[in-house]
């Protein structure tokens, strides 16, 4: 394996964007904010 890749050339799949999909999920109050107060205690974005 080489130390260092040099990616400047490279172009982006066109494929990408077809390999996701919005998806819409309900979730109970508690679990939303579970998850938000998880974010703010370990400094991640929600």
């Amino acid at each position: 394996m080489k130390h260092n890749y040099d990616f400047s050339q490279s172009i982006k799949s066109p494929y990408f964007k077809k390999l996701q999909k919005p998806v819409t999920i309900e979730l109970k109050e508690e679990v939303v904010n579970y998850f938000s107060q998880l974010a703010e205690e370990t400094g991640i974005s929600y």
